[in-house]
């Protein structure tokens, strides 16, 4: 654990986040500022430009108001993003800190925030940040984006934390599973036409979605069960047999785990085999089956959720089973469109992801669930790049909206990302981003001096 550093020439201890965090910036008031005091040329706004000699006016205002109002988040945020944006980044974190500090609640702050704790490799700090996303105001031009840092950072996390369960296997294989959590894996396609092999993964979305309408179980999610089978390096064509149960069930914590497997005959009929284990409990497997027209695909699914939900001892009121009966769609296509979608979602190409579900919405434009995923890969694909290029797209955002009127601005913000998303490279590694020491920011150019920030408050 990290330990605070008392020292006259430092910043106070950073504490964001869960857990706290504390960073040491070594005589940070002699060293970091003089990038205030080395500023060239001026600028009335806020221009996202790599310069900081573009700022020297702004900063000498701001730092000037803050001297009046040391509490003042807005302006603490300000100062943040100038040095963020223009790569000084010890420097912009202690403002943006200083600004979160004050008001957690600022979407902008948030953004940014989050992003400096990122280039400073703090991603599970960074993370608890972006979880405030559901505090935010829909009207909010951050919160799309935020909200997608946060699902693609997530992902990022999980896929680490299943590496090294499977790293320290030996070491979980005596710990307990609880018995208050479900999880259910992608079914096993054992047909020979591939065309239908992406319905495993959607039928066992559905299955989780009605399970989680009927039950009070904690539900594993399916981006964490795929991090898992990855690094168990289990194929596609893979389910967890009973002699697996167990195995996958500590991994996850599942003391429930629901799997199995299906097929399609001659393009018109299938079969839908599930297997429903209670480990936690030691309890015989329970199997349920169904057969009938693949145009009927839905209804199979439902009936193995009731067959399922009789097995766990769950008795269904009418109005419950009258919200299993749901479907998403009644367009089978529309629906083979979108487990496209989560298969290469679940790879991390969310570009073709968005394809296969913006197919589904057109030929089913009430499939809400399609709409909901295509939003979010939009979101994705601008949120997977580094942090500067996410920064960008805050920027584009806070123009649209500041340009146009309302009825005009959703249409500009979405063409503008879709154009910059397309620019933006998936793979996304924290801390790749270009930074300046204290001694280049000094040597970064010459002119008059800046006062030095007013001094951490009390504690």
């Amino acid at each position: 654990m990290s330990k605070k550093i008392k020292c006259a020439d430092c910043l106070p201890p950073f504490e964001g986040g869960k857990g706290g965090m504390f960073i040491h910036i070594s005589g940070l008031v002699r060293k970091i500022f003089p990038i205030i005091m080395v500023i060239l040329g001026g600028c009335a706004s806020l221009k996202f430009q790599e310069d900081i000699s573009d700022y020297r006016n702004q900063i000498t205002s701001l730092l000037d108001q803050l001297r009046q109002d040391q509490s003042n988040a807005e302006i603490h945020r300000d100062l943040g993003v100038i040095y963020f944006r223009t790569a000084h980044y010890d420097t912009a974190r202690y403002f943006l800190y200083r600004a979160y500090s004050e008001d957690s609640t600022d979407a902008k702050t948030i953004l940014y925030y989050g992003l400096s704790l990122e280039f400073d490799r703090n991603e599970k700090e960074a993370l608890a940040v972006y979880e405030k996303f559901t505090n935010i105001s829909g009207l909010s031009p951050y919160k799309n984006l935020i909200e997608s840092r946060y699902v693609f950072l997530r992902r990022q996390l999980l896929r680490e934390e299943m590496r090294q369960l499977v790293r320290k296997e030996s070491e979980i294989s005596g710990l307990p599973v609880s018995g208050n959590t479900l999880a259910v894996f992608p079914f096993a396609y054992t047909g020979s036409n591939p065309r239908y092999l992406p319905l495993g993964k959607g039928l066992s979305e559905m299955i989780l979605i009605d399970l989680d309408r009927i039950t009070d179980l904690q539900l594993v999610e399916r981006v964490r069960i795929q991090a898992l089978l990855d690094e168990l390096k289990f194929a596609r064509s893979e389910y967890v047999e009973p002699s697996q149960a167990p195995r996958a069930g500590r991994f996850l914590g599942a003391g429930q785990i629901i799997g199995g497997s299906f097929t399609v005959f001659n393009n018109k009929q299938t079969r839908v085999d599930a297997t429903y284990w209670n480990v936690y409990d030691e309890k015989a497997p329970v199997s349920a089956g169904s057969s009938q027209l693949l145009s009927n695909f839905f209804r199979i699914e439902k009936d193995l959720v009731f067959q399922i939900a009789e097995a766990m001892g769950i008795q269904l009121t009418p109005e419950q089973r009258e919200e299993i009966d749901q479907v998403p769609t009644k367009n089978l296509e529309a629906f083979l469109q979108y487990c496209l979608g989560l298969e290469y979602e679940d790879s991390g190409d969310f570009q073709q992801a968005l394809q296969y579900y913006s197919n589904a919405v057109k030929l089913d434009e009430s499939f809400s669930g399609a709409q909901e995923k295509t939003t979010l890969m939009k979101n994705l694909q601008i949120s997977t790049g580094s942090s500067r290029e996410v920064a960008d797209a805050a920027n584009a955002l806070e123009e649209g909206f500041e340009v146009l009127p309302d009825a005009q601005t959703s249409s500009l913000v979405d063409s503008r990302l879709s154009t910059l998303g397309s620019n933006i490279n998936s793979n996304f590694v924290p801390g790749d981003d270009k930074t300046y020491s204290a001694e280049e920011a000094e040597n970064a150019g010459v002119g008059a001096e800046l006062p030095l920030p007013p001094g951490p408050p009390d504690r």
